[in-house]
């Protein structure tokens, strides 16, 4: 449940095992709703545009030639529900939105994308599996969606559908969104996480959930970070990798941790080194390294792994088929990498087509079969695949219930269409 670009790995905490498999869900905490939506300025507006997903080349080249869309600059995508970051700090969301995750002030599953209120200046954006959470050119970090294990840093457990500030956080570079939780990336290489805990995977030593930001013990000099559904990550920046929280398929990648269920502060993953990207899923945690290849550990029941086999690894294991890779991001049980020529191929659960491959229920390596061109940056969800191409339009396909792939439609589609951009208020 991250997101980042080349380097730009959008990271989700809902990959596999499946978000069905997490803690039942506590009852919900409705945020009111915007009083007056019709009062909401222009700026709540995307630009207009009347762009569709092309069927062929000529329906794509037709399109190209008649539509605008928003300069993205990074893709996101949670379990249900995806966001997109304009160039000039704006985020934009649609999908799901049962808990206001979407934050544009009401409870309405979009189809197409609607500008979050009251963001500006983000320079990083993460899903978690009901909420959402940006972090600003100033430092601070907002969050907004469900709340009831504290998940937005507000010291609350109320459930907000527009952003509120996180609190105790004013230098932070990189936010990450979780099962639940959630936490920043600052300055100096340090971690802060709040949330859900029962795993430890706030990284401060306990099991006890937090409302507001802590402490991530043993992390220094961090260079990314992810969340994923009861574990986190963080790539350091001399290129090794320490994991945290719950380790029950072994996602936490320490050789010789593998009978431990979970661990509250943070260990260093086994022969992870020269680690350029990190992307952290419900159950699994992958590494790209310098030289285009990647390693993944942790939950594998769909194959999502990308070693050829069916069956967890609770160490590290080189992803197979595939190599010069560019971009790794992993999700809700299925896998996504762009290779040094700009091509997507997937991998994994392919239940509803996310991996863009129609008539097979899933793979257990990646295919030789091409998804999309010209790709610098990838976001992976619970059924969802999304990628951001040279032309910074956003490209999505896989599960479509809730309208998450933002084509208007809530159709599934196994190959990709691109993000519809509406004139239309939220």
């Amino acid at each position: 449940m991250l997101s980042v670009s080349v380097a730009l790995v959008a990271v989700c905490a809902c990959g596999g095992p499946h978000p069905s498999d997490a803690p039942s869900a506590l009852a919900p905490t409705p945020a009111s709703a915007s009083a007056s939506q019709s009062a909401r300025d222009a700026d709540d507006m995307l630009d207009a545009a009347t762009l569709t997903a092309p069927t062929s080349e000529a329906d794509a080249a037709s399109a190209a030639n008649g539509a605008s869309s928003l300069d993205l600059a990074a893709i996101a995508a949670g379990v249900d529900h995806a966001c997109a970051r304009t160039v000039d700090g704006r985020i934009a969301c649609w999908g799901r939105n049962d808990f206001g995750q979407l934050g544009i002030g009401n409870h309405d599953n979009r189809r197409t994308p609607a500008f979050v209120h009251g963001v500006a200046g983000a320079v990083s954006v993460s899903l978690g599996t009901q909420h959402s959470c940006a972090a600003l050119a100033a430092g601070t970090v907002y969050c907004w969606g469900r709340n009831h294990a504290g998940q937005l840093g507000d010291g609350s457990t109320l459930d907000h559908d527009e952003p509120v500030q996180v609190r105790d956080v004013t230098d932070a570079v990189e936010v990450a969104a979780g099962h639940q939780s959630s936490c920043a990336r600052r300055r100096d290489g340090s971690v802060m996480c709040w949330g859900w805990n029962s795993y430890g995977q706030l990284g401060d030593g306990l099991r006890l959930d937090q409302r507001t930001p802590v402490l991530v013990k043993g992390v220094a000099h961090a260079a990314q970070i992810g969340v994923g559904g009861g574990h986190a990550c963080a790539r350091l920046d001399d290129g090794t990798v320490r994991c945290w929280g719950r380790n029950e398929w072994g996602q936490l990648g320490a050789k010789g941790d593998v009978k431990t269920k979970a661990r509250p502060t943070a260990a260093p993953v086994s022969g992870i080194t020269g680690a350029i990207a990190l992307s952290v899923g419900f159950g699994q945690t992958c590494a790209l390294v310098t030289g285009g290849t990647a390693f993944c550990w942790g939950g594998n029941d769909q194959g999502q792994l990308g070693n050829g086999k069916i069956e967890n690894a609770p160490i590290p294991e080189k992803v197979v088929g595939i190599s010069a890779m560019t971009a790794i991001a992993i999700g809700g049980g299925h896998a996504c990498a762009i290779t040094a020529d700009g091509a997507v191929r997937c991998w994994g659960g392919n239940g509803a087509q996310q991996a863009g491959v129609a008539g097979v229920r899933r793979l257990g390596k990646p295919p030789e079969e091409t998804l999309l061109q010209g790709a610098v940056a990838l976001a992976v969800g619970g059924d969802l695949s999304c990628a951001l191409t040279t032309a910074r339009a956003e490209w999505c396909w896989g599960g479509n219930t809730y309208g998450q792939l933002g084509d208007g439609a809530e159709v599934d589609r196994a190959t990709p269409g691109r993000v519809v951009v509406a004139a239309t208020r939220p």
